[in-house]
């Protein structure tokens, strides 16, 4: 009997063991080519450490101080480690290239219909003014991207959708991590699911016809944006 229960927590920490790495979220190609467009074509290093307010201030001296000309810029990208579910200084096998609009720098209207806002504050989340859990959010994503007008609160289609993860200044990108992680989780999810509702293949099996297809409706476009002053309506860049 002593050795079954000396055994015991052994078997059950390596079956725990086993069924977390079998979470790892797995891409083949054509589900990363969704991620990062030709023009995110600067790799920047998002630090863990780092915080919302340093990156946002490094982006905005570049993109706002040429506003006129940030569209034909060259975006910046970075790599996102599925494994760790972390960001990454460079690329290795775990990571995928995520490309990030940087902030509007001109004042206008847009349709929020076309962004779902993620806000933490502090220790909370908020999605369309729902609070709730970081787990919750793929189920947000899939709304915005699947509802196809059947929400009203939600978008009518896919395409031109975008993410913002809003926070503080002072958020560092470690405590960001999860957020984007699922975000993603729910962005590849939809993708999936529109590939099997609309051509009845799964993405890999898609001839090149219907992969563009899928391609020019699903775009994974996330922007990061400061929740310390009060929201100003902003028009994001027509990419």
């Amino acid at each position: 009997m002593k050795r079954i229960v000396v055994l015991f927590p052994l078997v059950l920490i390596l079956t725990l063991l086993v069924v977390s790495c079998s979470d790892n979220l797995k891409l083949n190609e054509r589900e990363k080519s969704l991620f990062v467009q030709s023009y995110h074509s600067i790799p920047i290093v998002i630090e863990n450490n780092n915080n919302l307010g340093n990156l946002l201030a490094q982006m905005d001296s570049v993109y706002c101080s040429n506003a006129d000309q940030a569209e034909q810029m060259p975006w910046p990208l970075a790599y996102f480690d599925l494994k760790k579910r972390q960001w990454s200084a460079d690329s290795n096998q775990n990571t995928i290239a995520i490309g990030i609009d940087p902030n509007p720098c001109f004042k206008g209207m847009y349709d929020d219909k076309m962004i779902l806002e993620i806000i933490k504050e502090h220790h909370n989340l908020k999605i369309e003014n729902e609070f709730t859990e970081v787990d919750s959010i793929p189920s947000y994503v899939k709304k915005q991207l699947l509802s196809n007008g059947s929400d009203p609160n939600y978008s009518p289609g896919a395409f031109g959708n975008g993410i913002w993860i809003c926070s503080q200044k002072v958020t560092t990108f470690e405590e960001l991590n999860p957020i984007l992680y699922q975000s993603i989780l729910g962005f590849v999810s939809s993708a999936r699911e529109f590939s099997k509702m609309t051509f009845k293949k799964e993405i890999q099996d898609l001839n090149d016809q219907e992969f563009a297809a899928l391609q020019s409706e699903y775009v994974f476009h996330l922007s990061f944006h400061y929740t310390d002053i009060d929201p100003v309506i902003q028009i994001g860049y027509n990419r």
